[in-house]
């Protein structure tokens, strides 16, 4: 069970008291720093931007036009890899004990790639 952090320091800034826990958070009930901040449930650039590409991205045809501009020419094909490789993580698990890190992947057969892909694919 959590216990609640005591709270242990205060400081005032502009007039108004900040309390901070033991471990140096903001306590609840103090003031904010930045009152005029971002609003709760506002979406950060990224995320706007991420389903920007994803609207045009079906726009575009989806997987079937991807698909299609991929197997069009070789060059393409391992572009298409080239950035897949990219959003994926760099580690992987596969099992509550075994981690599968590049180093270790080496000796894997190709069957064995695809299906670590395949799982890890199925979380995404």
């Amino acid at each position: 069970m959590k216990r609640a952090s005591r709270t242990i320091k205060k400081t005032v800034k502009d007039g108004k008291i900040i309390k901070r826990t033991a471990d140096g958070k903001i306590a609840k009930g103090s003031a904010p720093l930045n009152p005029s901040g971002k609003k709760k449930g506002t979406l950060n650039k990224f995320t706007t931007l991420k389903q920007v590409f994803l609207d045009a991205f079906e726009r575009l045809g989806g997987v079937d036009r991807l698909v299609e501009w991929a197997e069009g020419d070789p060059a393409n094909e391992k572009v298409f890899y080239t950035l897949l490789a990219r959003m994926l993580p760099r580690e992987v698990s596969v099992s509550e004990s075994e981690e599968v890190k590049p180093g270790n992947m080496r000796g894997l057969k190709d069957s064995e790639l695809d299906d670590l892909l395949k799982r890890h694919l199925s979380h995404i």
